[in-house]
Formats: structure tokens, C-alpha cells, sequence
């Protein structure tokens, strides 16, 4: 799964195990994260990441499957695990992952990249995070959340390419003021419209790998 792919290689073996086995397929699936309930799914891919498994982030069917159709999952995981390694100073870590955004539908790309903007000589130190995670919605398009962390605050701006309604932003900015505080956090969320995002991790960790390779020189 390089940072530009749509996951063809999970989608060609999820199809395959549909058609000889659809519990498999249908466990597998219920592996992936989904919107309706992100967070277990999007921990066990983590974890699979972690390790190099697909078969703990997917499942041990549809790893197998993919090993069969001779599918280069594993590959996929070895290049994620090493995007999900601490970068050198200064730099991007993070994780492309899969999600499954309704029910019956393909598995598509989202991404999540955090680094510290200042380095302690205490580890244990307060320095700000930042995080930007990214994902394509069926009724807003691509979305990207840009996070900065100072414990305790947490400042949020939702960045959109196509408009929101007039109730959008102001129902999401009390949703999250009390997400805060029942977290003991203060801070809050802003909503942008923009034609382009002005942050791009991964455009930033792809430059340099080009870089590397003397591919612009």
C-alpha cells in the first residue's frame, strides 16, 4: 500500500474469498475500520502494522487468500511498517490505512501522520504534536483534520474541499467542546473550505524518498 494506492491488492482478495467463502470475507471485512466504529478496527491494523501480519490486521482467511493469489499484502506491510518507524528529527510518522466507509462498499485510503514540533531533552517533556489525518467521505469528499497538542489543549481545524451546510460547523464545535471536557481538555475545532489542503505529510515523506533516490536530480 504506497501512499498513493486504493488498496487494489485487499480489494482483488476480498473479492476472491466473497465468491469461495463469504463468512471469511465477511470476518475479514469486519477486521478493517469503518466509520461507524473506527477505532477498534483502525487499532488492530496498528497492531498488524507493527508486527508485519496481515493476518492480525485483516484476518488469517484473507491473509492466506492473498498468499494464494500471490497478492503482495505482505510487501504492503513491510513498506507500512516502515513509515510507521520514528522518523529522524523533525520528521513525519504514521500509518496509510484502509476503511471501509459503508457497509457493501470497497475499501478505501486514509491516512494519519503525527510528529512532535519541538524535541525535550525530556522525553517526558511538553512539546506540541501535531497530527493530520485524512480520508475521503462519500458526502463531504476528502476531509483533513489538523491537530495541534499542547496537554491540555487541543486545537482542531476540519478542512473540507466542498462546502458545508450552515449547521455543520457550529454542531460540530459543540459536539467537540464537550468531547473535551468530559476529557478534562480545553481547546476546540475551526472548519475551512479550501480548493487544496496547505499540509500534505504525505506529499512532504514522497519528496523526500525521491530525494533519496535522486529521482529530481
Amino acid at each position: 500500500a504506497t501512499l498513493g494506492s486504493n488498496w487494489a491488492s485487499l480489494q482483488q482478495t476480498l473479492n476472491l474469498l466473497q465468491s469461495q467463502n463469504p463468512v471469511g470475507a465477511a470476518a475479514a471485512r469486519a477486521q478493517l475500520p469503518a466509520l461507524a466504529a473506527f477505532l477498534p478496527g483502525f487499532m488492530r491494523f496498528i497492531e498488524g502494522v507493527k508486527d508485519r501480519d496481515p493476518a492480525k490486521a485483516l484476518s488469517p482467511e484473507a491473509a492466506q487468500m492473498a498468499l494464494r493469489l500471490g497478492q503482495p499484502l505482505q510487501t504492503d506491510f513491510d513498506s507500512l511498517q516502515q513509515l510507521y518507524q520514528k522518523p529522524d528529527e523533525g520528521g513525519w510518522r504514521g500509518v496509510v490505512f484502509p476503511f471501509i466507509a459503508s457497509p457493501e462498499g470497497n475499501p478505501q485510503q486514509g491516512s494519519f501522520f503525527w510528529r512532535r514540533e519541538t524535541e525535550d531533552e525530556d522525553p517526558r517533556g511538553n512539546s506540541p504534536t501535531r497530527f493530520v489525518a485524512e480520508l475521503e467521505l462519500s458526502a463531504l469528499g476528502p476531509i483533513q483534520l489538523d491537530g495541534l497538542v499542547t496537554y491540555p489543549e487541543v486545537w482542531l481545524k476540519l478542512r473540507t474541499q466542498q462546502p458545508t451546510d450552515a449547521s455543520f460547523a457550529p454542531g460540530l464545535q459543540t459536539l467537540v467542546q464537550e468531547l473535551l471536557a468530559g476529557l478534562q481538555l480545553t481547546g476546540g475545532i475551526s472548519v475551512e473550505t479550501t480548493p487544496t489542503f496547505p499540509i500534505s505529510p504525505s506529499s512532504e515523506l514522497r519528496a523526500k524518498a525521491e530525494e533519496a533516490l535522486g529521482v529530481n536530480g
